[in-house]
């Protein structure tokens, strides 16, 4: 009966040996297994902010050619991409009926000359008459008269006739200055009234560039200021340019205002109508800016947040739930203003299931 007794005894207090080896065992294993987490280094950035806005390139002076008078297009030497010199011709029209005009307004003319000498001549013969008392001064007065309504005549005729002629020159429309047709809006054998474009002529040595810039960026821009062109057609060459005009009204139904800029150098591989990106640079927020991938912040009802980890220097860390301040998603993350001070590493995989002060590996990746 005691043999008994110590044999369960013994039983019983190796059973229990077992169980407490058991749990220590499985706090050992929790303590091993700890969770992967993936972390990145927060980037810094410069303390301003580039944009990128589509725009297109235009002639610095771009004039719309026409004549001064009407008439029928008898002549259009020039065509699309043609390069002019000053006084080239452009355009010319048919110009008999202008040459009639001036032929008329010199025969006018002769025949009011003739008048004129005549009526000098009655004058002279009536004023030795008058001095003889041979007519009386009415006759006098009235041969004066005519004489002086004769000179009239002919002043007047000579204005008509320089007029014919300068009308006349109008039917040749000529280059005002140097520069490429872009466009020629007529054919020959059309009739075109005054005032009506027959070409368009891009001139001036320095390209233009518009853009419209959104209503929440045109305060940022000041005339003057120095932004970088490039030209989907030049490959990635940036050009230097500076902004020469900052437009005050918003330009039809959307909230842009229109910006015109002027590149600094001389480019002639740059045609009008190229299309452009335009970047500028806005001074960013005071204090701090980081960068982080847009991925890891959460929002819950407290607002924006982020999971950090505090390395122990053991391949191990601590997890904190740090509270942050988001700015604009921009090509390389998501803006942190505040709650970062830049040493820190967020969590950007197996973000899922952490929690403050939680123990987790760690596993480092390289910020892009």
């Amino acid at each position: 009966m005691g043999g008994r007794v110590w044999g369960g005894v013994i039983l019983g207090a190796s059973l229990l040996a077992l169980g407490v080896v058991g749990c220590s065992g499985g706090r050992a294993g929790e303590e091993v297994h700890l969770r992967p987490v993936r972390v990145q280094k927060v980037v810094r950035v410069a303390p301003e902010v580039s944009r990128v806005f589509s725009g297109y390139a235009l002639a610095s002076v771009e004039s719309r050619l026409s004549f001064k008078v009407p008439g029928t297009l008898k002549e259009i030497p020039v065509k699309v991409g043609d390069f002019l010199d000053e006084g080239a011709l452009v355009a010319a029209l048919d110009d008999r009926d202008y040459r009639l005009r001036v032929q008329e307004a010199e025969a006018g003319l002769d025949q009011a000359r003739a008048q004129a000498r005549n009526a000098s001549l009655s004058y002279e013969r009536a004023r030795r008459l008058w001095e003889n008392d041979n007519i009386s001064k009415s006759d006098l007065d009235r041969a004066r008269a005519a004489w002086e309504s004769s000179t009239a005549q002919v002043t007047s005729i000579e204005k008509k006739r320089d007029l014919a002629n300068r009308q006349l020159g109008y039917t040749r429309l000529v280059s005002p200055v140097a520069g490429s047709v872009t466009m020629v809006l007529a054919d020959e054998n059309e009739n075109t009234g005054a005032g009506v474009p027959v070409a368009i002529l891009a001139s001036g040595r320095r390209v233009e560039v518009h853009v419209d810039i959104p209503e929440v960026m045109i305060s940022g821009i000041r005339g003057g200021q120095r932004v970088a062109v490039r030209f989907a057609a030049m490959g990635e060459r940036p050009f230097p340019a500076v902004v020469y005009e900052v437009g005050t009204a918003a330009t039809g139904f959307a909230a842009t205002y229109p910006v015109t800029l002027r590149l600094v150098d001389e480019v002639r591989q740059v045609l009008p109508g190229m299309a452009a990106e335009v970047t500028f640079r806005f001074p960013g927020r005071r204090g701090e800016r980081f960068l982080v991938p847009s991925h890891v912040v959460g929002q819950d009802a407290s607002g924006p947040f982020l999971y950090a980890a505090e390395p122990d220097g053991e391949g191990t860390a601590t997890i904190r739930r740090l509270p942050v301040a988001v700015g604009a998603l921009t090509g390389r993350g998501l803006e942190i203003f505040s709650g970062l001070t830049g040493d820190e590493w967020v969590v950007t995989a197996g973000m899922s299931r952490l929690s403050e002060g939680m123990r987790v590996l760690l596993k480092v990746q390289e910020a892009p």
